[in-house]
């Protein structure tokens, strides 16, 4: 049986109809767990939800992600509600302490590039994790090709994790099928710079320039990054693909007297 994965964005909008026959087709479904704390906890609570005894609003009250929309977790909930489904989370290798230090940075230094480079080094120790993350699930995953040779197995994904995990799903020898939640995917571009990172890609100026811009862009408009549907992203990217450096760099300074606090 091929082992399938569905990388999306993690928002409602995850759920198409692909999904729904990936998902009614698999007997095995993994998800992501960023931090192994408390992950034998929440697949036994998920595993309780699949064979219907709890709910999908109980689950809820457990559910804290500091950078998922709730309503991501709630259609998922429902979507595994009585699913009797084997429900599997990832290990992995990363704490909360080190999940909580990677989504903030402190931006100290004097000059505007200074700062850039701060959010720059802050990119690259996020891609970092990601790699530490990606490199232990694709062990996993090996583990349970094995272990569930006669199941179908479904993985859900976040799509920053697709260049990277893939890789090193083929270097172990593993044969998958991918499936994404929307061609092309859409994303921010903080995001794209980390999965470029994680894979060997470097990034420029202007890129970093652009998600700062991004994040600012969501900050005045009052949306929560988290949150944000992909009409809402691309409004909100539309007139910051046309700007220079130097445009960029004005945007942001008369965005805010302060560097931004970046938390997403």
């Amino acid at each position: 049986m091929p082992l399938r994965l569905y990388f999306s964005l993690h928002t409602p909008e995850a759920f198409t109809q692909e999904f729904d026959r990936l998902f009614s087709q698999a007997q095995i479904f993994v998800l992501e767990h960023a931090s192994g704390s408390d992950v034998d906890l929440d697949e036994y609570l998920y595993s309780l939800l699949s064979t219907g005894k709890t709910t999908p609003s109980h689950m809820m009250s457990y559910i804290s992600d500091p950078l998922t929309d709730p309503a991501f977790y709630q259609k998922l909930c429902e979507m595994i509600d009585r699913s009797n489904k084997t429900i599997l989370l990832e290990r992995s290798p990363l704490s909360a302490d080190e999940i909580k230090s990677m989504l903030s940075v402190d931006f100290k230094e004097a000059t505007f590039d200074q700062n850039l480079d701060i959010y720059k080094r802050k990119l690259a120790e996020r891609a970092n994790c990601h790699r530490k993350r990606d490199e232990s699930f694709a062990r996993q995953l090996k583990d349970y090709c094995q272990k569930y040779r006669d199941k179908e197995i479904l993985v859900m994904r976040g799509a920053a994790h697709q260049c990277a995990l893939e890789s090193y799903l083929k270097s172990n020898a593993i044969q998958f099928d991918s499936y994404l939640s929307h061609n092309p995917m859409p994303g921010d571009t903080q995001t794209e710079i980390i999965s470029k990172m994680e894979c060997g890609g470097n990034t420029n100026r202007k890129e970093l320039l652009t998600a700062l811009a991004e994040l600012m862009a969501f900050k005045r408009a009052g949306y929560d990054p988290k949150k944000h549907t992909i009409a809402q992203l691309k409004e909100l990217q539309r007139p910051l693909a046309t700007l220079s450096e130097e445009q960029l760099e004005r945007y942001l300074n008369e965005s805010s007297q302060n560097s931004p606090n970046i938390t997403s």
